[in-house]
């Protein structure tokens, strides 16, 4: 009896001391002091190997200092304690992804979405990563997804992303309309503005003074902003409208505001 009492204790010790190793972990990992959480992983025993926060934690400080592979192998691990666990999946993907391991970010991200279908991060990392290998048109689908969560508002990030794949796929009108969505919401965004603006540019026409009358509303919000003033500098040209062009160019001259149309 006395030995099976000694066992049990045994363990709740242990338990204790891997609770308190996890918790001294995380408030490293708070003061954001990665490398010394990496530091104290290397006297870990392989029974400390166990705890999923602790290594959790391990992977979450070589991801800090851009260690992916290591903190790809802790998130491996954590994994193969728990495959339902959202947060492990969500982290290998996470890190597949800055090792170009496009197929596992892929099957994490599904995973996740499989147990939850409205995971904003899930979601979103996935659009992020059609992109990246060249996916638009499922990219634009899983970004739909995001946008259509909640239709009561604009958020001009989900749009700008969709903007941009449909750039990528040629589809002018399509991102126009998009770049435009977001430029209502954010007209400070001069790099939104200036994006705007070459999509009405390329579309022509009456679109060109729309582009115009963007930028000047653009560079209210960024008045040295030097691609905003070449967009304006453009519109002219673009417009035939030499004499505007040329006072628009002299102007930028006297305030030593280099200009080129190239």
């Amino acid at each position: 009896m006395m030995h099976k009492y000694t066992v049990l204790l045994l363990l709740s010790v242990l338990s204790l001391m891997g609770q308190a190793q996890s918790l001294s972990f995380q408030e490293l990992l708070n003061k954001k002091k990665f490398t010394e959480v990496i530091a104290l992983a290397d006297s870990l025993t392989p029974a400390d190997s166990a705890d999923y926060v602790t290594m959790s934690a391990i992977g979450q400080a070589y991801e800090g200092v851009l260690e992916y592979n290591e903190a790809y192998r802790c998130y491996q691990h954590c994994l193969q304690m728990d495959t339902t666990n959202v947060d492990a999946l969500s982290s290998v993907a996470r890190v597949a992804m800055n090792l170009g391991k496009a197929s596992v970010a892929q099957d994490c991200f599904r995973k996740v979405l499989e147990s939850d279908s409205t995971d904003f991060y899930a979601n979103y990392q996935l659009a992020r990563l059609y992109s990246q290998i060249g996916d638009y048109e499922n990219a634009v689908l899983q970004f739909n997804v995001l946008r259509d969560q909640d239709t009561t508002k604009v958020n001009p990030v989900i749009y700008r992303n969709i903007a941009d794949c449909y750039m990528k796929m040629n589809a002018i009108p399509a991102a126009t309309i998009c770049y435009f969505q977001a430029y209502n919401v954010n007209r400070e965004n001069a790099g939104l503005a200036s994006a705007l603006v070459n999509c009405l540019y390329r579309m022509g026409g009456p679109n060109i003074q729309d582009g115009l009358s963007i930028c000047d509303t653009a560079l209210f919000y960024n008045p040295g902003n030097h691609a905003l003033r070449r967009n304006k500098a453009m519109g002219f040209y673009m417009n035939n409208n030499m004499p505007r062009l040329i006072r628009y160019m002299e102007n930028c001259l006297q305030k030593a505001i280099p200009l080129s149309l190239h």
